[in-house]
């Protein structure tokens, strides 16, 4: 429920400061299924996954500040469930020698043809193993990123919020 309000407030937000012009809004509609056709499954259903998702994304640009929104509504007709999920939801600020980003983010580091050896931001296993797309491997984090660049040197700090549960 709170990532309904966060997502609602953050797109009546981008309508204040935005034209037709700096937004961009797009997305797809995916079904998932899959059958046993040789045996019953023990629960007595044909289908071991049964979804349909929605993904729509919006993208604003004015000055120096960015909003971008991604966000999933999908069925499950296994469990019978709807669900509605903020998958990044973030306001970018950017200057010559900083850049802020707030909110609901992926944050990747040290990936490299699937190998993650520094990365130790959370993830969805069972998505990637399932045969979703590739952008359903990364869980979104609450988090801060602040990238500083004076003239010797570039950082980047990262404060995220405790990891939260993978998507059920």
């Amino acid at each position: 429920m709170k990532a309904l309000i966060a997502y609602a407030a953050l797109f009546v937000m981008s309508f204040s400061y935005a034209n037709a012009a700096d937004m961009s809004i797009h997305g797809f509609i995916q079904g998932n299924y899959s059958a046993d056709i040789t045996s019953s499954n023990p629960d007595g259903k044909d289908l071991k996954w049964a979804e349909e998702r929605l993904q729509l994304k919006l993208d604003t640009d004015k000055g120096p500040f960015h909003l971008f929104l991604k966000t999933d509504a999908f069925h499950d007709h296994i469990d019978d469930a709807s669900h509605l999920e903020l998958r990044e939801g973030y306001v970018d600020y950017t200057s010559s020698n900083y850049d802020l980003r707030i909110g609901r983010q992926i944050v990747t580091w040290g990936v490299g043809d699937l190998v993650f050896i520094n990365d130790v931001f959370p993830k969805d296993y069972e998505a990637f193993f399932s045969g979703r797309p590739m952008e359903y491997l990364k869980i979104g984090s609450d988090a801060v990123k602040i990238g500083m660049y004076p003239s010797f040197a570039s950082a980047e700090l990262i404060i995220v919020t405790p990891t939260p549960s993978v998507p059920e």
